[in-house]
């Protein structure tokens, strides 16, 4: 029998204890994911590979008196992928939470009588620390999928194309189906499904409760409204609130572009991930080290005043805000808005074309000792996260490499 991927679902919750599965229920099965603190968010993705887990394995040649492979010795194991998302506000929030690691919460709109839901923005900019999380993953019917935990998310691709999407990569440590040694040494084959499966304690487990499926997933995604729209679009893209009149500033002066579909901006974390003793074929041990921005502007050529800012070395400023729909009767739009206030530019070529004449502007951002950052997006959404992580924002959490504070 065949299955259709249209029917799955994928949904991560951050993590309060790094590796650790957040569980809720009054009692077992449990479910992952705390409501309250640690909200499992689905979202819609687009197809794609997922997380996979991958066996390292030694296929070294050895003499032995034979010709033929003799021996393969497994040495470890991964867990790798990429999931994508078409964005809006709140699905971005946990990949924008996850590669950044710190976010500033303020009310925009209270929840009263006139007003449904409350609505929040985040201002998150780099933090040293960062989250993990845990992904589920159900495949085909549902019966069936992958619970992973200790998923560090390393890149976030911001493309700005007729559809704002968002790709992230992810590195994760732990995963069933596996196998894990129990209590007593033996290594255990554990499923995950819709089925009651014994949640091993490299998960967070104790070697007895049981863990199942989200049996009725609740998607966070924008929904569409009378015009259709729920993601943002590059129609909806306008000025921001940090560049007045423009998208770019080239020392301090507003100059201005027609910026076109497929700018994009990259966020990345270098993730060194590795093997320890005591961890098993899994990797142990984590560290996040350099924080890296890099991106390309695409607009129309006007004039040289790109290309002059290249070879300058100018200071320039990057602000792109896109709007989307009124999110419920609140009365507020959710919205996506980055800021890049120090970018140097690595080429801006301006070429000989046979019709309208396109300049990709490579640039890599760089801290700002005004602003307090190299990159700051801001969300507004629905989502309180003032007690994500079990009260994060009150105490330094343990949830991510190093241990985690949200703002």
């Amino acid at each position: 029998m065949a299955f259709s991927g249209m029917s799955g679902a994928v949904g991560m919750a951050v993590e309060s204890v790094f590796c650790s599965v957040p569980l809720s229920g009054s009692a077992a099965p449990y479910v992952a994911g705390i409501p309250s603190t640690n909200p499992m968010r689905f979202c819609a993705i687009e197809p794609g590979n997922g997380i996979s887990g991958e066996p390292l394995l030694d296929l070294k040649p050895e003499i032995d008196g034979m010709v033929e492979q003799k021996r393969i010795t497994l040495v470890g194991k991964q867990y790798k992928g990429e999931l994508s998302v078409r964005a809006d506000s709140e699905n971005l929030y946990y990949p924008m939470l996850g590669i950044l690691g710190r976010d500033i919460q303020a009310l925009v709109q209270a929840q009263d009588a006139s007003h449904s839901p409350a609505m929040f923005r985040h201002v998150m900019t780099p933090g040293k620390s960062v989250p993990s999380f845990t992904v589920e993953e159900q495949t085909g019917d549902g019966t069936n999928g992958r619970l992973t935990s200790g998923a560090v998310i390393e890149e976030v691709t911001l493309d700005f194309g007729e559809i704002v999407t968002a790709v992230m990569s992810i590195v994760a440590h732990r995963q069933i189906p596996n196998s894990y040694p129990d209590s007593s040494g033996v290594s255990r084959s554990i499923q995950f499904g819709a089925l009651p499966a014994i949640l091993p304690v490299q998960m967070g487990g104790d070697g007895v409760k049981t863990v199942i499926q989200n049996p009725l997933p609740s998607f966070v995604d924008v929904q569409g409204g009378s015009s259709g729209n729920g993601p943002l679009v590059f129609a909806a893209m306008g000025v921001g609130t940090q560049i007045v009149g423009g998208f770019l500033s080239v020392n301090g002066v507003v100059v201005p572009v027609q910026l076109l579909p497929g700018t994009r901006v990259v966020l990345k974390r270098a993730i060194d991930s590795r093997q320890i003793a005591g961890s098993g074929y899994d990797p142990g041990a984590i560290l996040c080290a350099e924080f890296t921005v890099t991106g390309r502007l695409v607009c129309l050529y006007q004039d040289m005043n790109l290309p002059a800012a290249l070879m300058n070395f100018s200071q320039c400023a990057i602000n792109l805000k896109v709007t989307g729909g009124l999110v419920g009767t609140s009365g507020t739009a959710a919205t996506l808005e980055v800021w890049l206030p120090h970018v140097k530019l690595q080429r801006a070529p301006v070429p000989h074309a046979a019709g309208a004449i396109v300049i990709n502007a490579d640039f890599v951002a760089m801290y700002d000792a005004i602003a307090g950052h190299s990159v700051q997006v801001t969300l507004v959404n629905s989502l309180d996260a003032s007690q994500l992580g079990g009260g994060a924002g009150t105490a330094t959490g343990t949830g991510g490499p190093g241990g985690w504070l949200a703002n």
